[in-house]
């Protein structure tokens, strides 16, 4: 397989942490996630934290989204016996105990890059900016509509967008000359109920 081309471009969002079924990881209990199994990729197989090795390793060329993926069982007669067991998966049933789906190596692998990226200091001043270009176009859409348009040919609706920014400046001079403050972080009513509980 070719290597891909470099790109100009690097993507810049939060990488989700592996998680699990068992309960948060934020309590002082052991409860693994797939973070912290270990993957040999040379001999197909890996290892659990309590030092037990899989016996069954697969690719799925096509997941439910189209992803092909890398299934791993561990064997049942491991998972029982173990202490970690009710903190770690369900009760194992039939030959198979715990099992684990990931990504094929070289996604795995860019995907633990971009998430131990996510947590220097460095990572974090970036994702400022995004945060406050997606400000900007969360006002755009509240204040003047952008996300349907009234016309229906590619020069008037670029001529829109052109007014709609323009709209967006015009408010943002009149709130600076003012001395409106900035509006904080908008609660959404769900979250609004769940800090009242």
């Amino acid at each position: 397989m070719p290597a891909a081309p470099p790109r100009r471009c690097s993507w810049l969002q939060p990488s989700a942490v592996w998680n699990c079924w068992a309960r948060p990881r934020t309590t002082a209990a052991f409860s693994p996630a797939r973070g912290d199994f270990t993957i040999d990729w040379d001999t197909r197989s890996a290892n659990c934290p309590g030092g037990h090795r899989s016996f069954e390793w697969w690719q799925q060329e096509h997941h439910r989204n189209g992803t092909p993926v890398i299934k791993v069982f561990f064997s049942a007669e491991h998972c029982r016996p173990c202490p970690q067991q009710t903190q770690c998966t369900k009760p194992p049933t039939g030959r198979r105990g715990r099992g684990l789906t990931f990504l094929p190596r070289d996604r795995y692998e860019a995907l633990e890059a971009a998430r131990r990226a996510q947590d220097t200091d460095e990572w974090k001043e970036r994702y400022k900016v995004r945060a406050g270009v997606e400000g900007t176009i969360s006002q755009a859409v509240r204040v003047t509509g952008l996300r349907r348009t009234r016309y229906r040919n590619l020069p008037a609706t670029r001529l829109g967008h052109v007014f709609a920014a323009t709209a967006l400046n015009l408010v943002r001079v009149d709130r600076w000359l003012t001395g409106t403050p900035l509006a904080g972080t908008r609660t959404s009513p769900l979250e609004t109920l769940m800090l009242a509980v």
